[in-house]
């Protein structure tokens, strides 16, 4: 599905009818806006570019993640407490029959069942 039709784009159609000499409808030919048009199509080859020249580790774009030598450094760990609170969930639940059909949930402490 092209991003246009994402946004709601719907295409255009014409249909011509032709008649024979007794007035009876003899054909009609329906023409459809093509969805990919060529900007559309360049906008898939540009994020297919993007996706292509991603660190699958850590998503980066690879041409400036793999430059140089030393140039990175690890930053402090910060802490997710919502994913802490699924990975607890998910070893409470790791040996019930099919784990992964498990939908886990987290919200925070007094609060409502919102994520």
């Amino acid at each position: 599905m092209s991003l246009r039709r994402l946004e709601g784009w719907e295409p255009t159609q014409v249909t011509t009818y032709e008649y024979d000499s007794a007035g009876r409808m003899v054909r009609s030919v329906t023409v459809r806006e093509p969805e990919w048009d060529p900007e559309q199509a360049a906008i898939m080859v540009a994020l297919g570019e993007v996706r292509a020249q991603a660190c699958p580790g850590c998503g980066g774009h690879l041409p400036d993640t793999t430059q140089g030598d030393g140039e990175w450094m690890a930053g402090d760990a910060i802490r997710c407490h919502r994913c802490t609170a699924l990975a607890v969930s998910r070893a409470r639940y790791a040996e019930s029959p099919q784990p992964q059909a498990l939908l886990l949930t987290a919200h925070r402490r007094g609060g409502g069942a919102r994520d």
